[in-house]
């Protein structure tokens, strides 16, 4: 038998249990730490001898407990983005979060959900011809007392990361596991390196975004109205001296697919970033270092607080034992 080209072995770094994936033929690697929100990390390839970075990574793994959605590609739920007061109201109550840190200055806010830096379980890992590397992750939330109060019901989500080739899927399954109604977004944070080649520069880096419209922002949080484009992202704009920090939507589908694409042209790759139709906006955020962020959300920033007033925000509600499974997938080919 002829013996499969993946593996998956546990190793540590900076103190941390971290989990490596690798497809020994394509030269393809990731790297997950459990403990800082199940974060998928590192993702690398090997196009032309040298490594090349795809996910950006931290630092250190002492960077990233610090900034738990700063680097690699953070996991968003139950809500992606900013609820501002820290408040929600769902199903007639007032519900309020607990931030991670005070704020230097301006409101109190809390962003991107409960679990992107709490420790999560390896549930199961493996190797399979078809699907390549493979792991899973879970977290509980009841088991979290801190959060019991936080939230309408109590979820279980799982993660499982497959590498195979150029390609890493990464598919979210959560179940309403409580006895009431579980408002349900979520959404990743892939920080992609701008250059992909380090050895070229974002000059000739370009983004497309299949969208036709955007949220109308106001500190990073939509007003619930709905705007024209500016520019043709669809059909490409370039990275170079600009900076972005949008959510946009009304998205054009391919076989029940959105795409975004980062294309450095100058070293003839490109990163897609895919979503299956559950996901109803792409968040496009640049941070201050060679990188740009191409976000599938299912829903919108404080989707929470404007579908109150009766916006539609994207926001899922899953009925106790209801679940629900969002794909994504990141693959890197030649241009």
């Amino acid at each position: 038998m002829e013996r499969l080209p993946f593996t998956v072995r546990r190793d540590v770094e900076d103190g941390h249990e971290v989990w490596v994936l690798e497809d020994a033929a394509a030269r393809a690697a990731a790297w997950v730490v459990p403990d800082l929100g199940f974060n998928l990390y590192r993702l690398s390839v090997e196009p032309n001898d040298h490594e090349v970075a795809i996910i950006d990574p931290p630092p250190t793994l002492a960077e990233l407990r610090q900034e738990p959605c700063g680097f690699g590609m953070p996991v968003l739920f139950p809500f992606p983005g900013r609820i501002p007061g820290c408040a929600f109201t769902f199903g007639g109550r007032t519900y309020r979060l607990t931030p991670r840190r005070q704020p230097a200055a301006g409101p109190e806010e809390c962003l991107h959900g409960l679990v992107l830096d709490l420790p999560w379980q390896v549930t199961g890992h493996g190797v399979d011809p078809e699907e390549g590397a493979i792991l899973v992750g879970r977290i509980e939330s009841q088991a979290f007392p801190e959060l019991a109060g936080q939230y309408p019901s109590a979820f279980r989500l799982e993660m499982i990361y497959r590498l195979r080739g150029w390609m890493l899927t990464a598919e979210a399954r959560v179940q309403n596991v409580g006895n009431e109604d579980l408002p349900a977004g979520y959404g990743l944070h892939p920080y992609l390196h701008a250059p992909i080649d380090h050895e070229t520069s974002v000059g000739g880096c370009v983004i497309e975004v299949p969208a036709t419209r955007r949220w109308e922002l106001v500190g990073a949080v939509p007003t619930g109205r709905l705007l024209p484009l500016e520019e043709d992202v669809a059909g490409g704009v370039s990275l170079e001296g600009r900076t972005f920090d949008e959510v946009y939507t009304g998205l054009l589908l391919t076989e029940g697919i959105s795409r975004c694409l980062l294309s450095d042209t100058r070293a003839r790759l490109a990163t897609i970033v895919e979503a299956d139709r559950s996901f109803r906006n792409w968040v496009v955020y640049t941070p201050p270092r060679p990188a740009v962020c191409l976000e599938p959300w299912t829903t919108i920033p404080n989707a929470l607080n404007l579908a109150e007033r009766g916006i539609d925000t994207g926001l899922d509600v899953l009925h106790p034992g209801e679940s629900r499974t969002w794909t994504v997938r990141i693959r890197v080919k030649r241009i």
